[in-house]
């Protein structure tokens, strides 16, 4: 209930502070990790420092939910979600790796991730970006820039 509770609070700001967005994903995983058991392993790599960073919110719970629905989930021996931070002047560069293969969808790549990449669009126009991409035969990339300021 506070996972729920906190998404419809969290969903009605332009942008949070990444920590609470992190906060929202580490309930989450919680859950999914009682769901897959040892199958689900994930690893944050996110210096402190960047905690503060504005972010749309849910987009990298999206994400995370993703990588688990689409590639973890069909793993007979599951898999690993690494989610790394750094920022390039005032640029947050988030990277996700996850177990699984990308395989976009013929005609378009379903709902959330056309969602994100408008999302991104609409807040900060050229300079935010949503890329994915088959990184290893085991692992897929998504590789999101975050611009410090809104699109004015």
């Amino acid at each position: 209930s506070g996972l729920l509770r906190n998404t419809i609070i969290l969903s009605k700001h332009e942008t949070i502070l990444l920590r609470q967005e992190l906060e929202l994903i580490e309930k989450y995983l919680s859950l999914e990790k009682i769901r897959y058991e040892e199958r689900l392993q994930y690893e944050f790599n996110i210096p402190k420092s960047l905690y503060d960073f504005p972010v749309p919110p849910l987009i990298i719970q999206t994400l995370i939910e993703n990588g688990i629905k689409h590639g973890i989930s069909k793993l007979k021996n599951g898999g690993k979600i690494t989610l790394s931070a750094s920022l390039n002047k005032s640029t947050l560069h988030l990277l996700i790796m996850n177990s699984g293969q990308y395989e976009p969808i013929e005609q378009g790549e379903g709902i959330g991730i056309p969602n994100s990449k408008t999302r991104l669009n609409l807040m900060y126009g050229e300079k935010g970006s949503l890329r994915i991409s088959q990184q290893s035969d085991r692992d897929v990339q998504v590789e999101l820039r975050i611009p410090k300021e809104l699109k004015s």
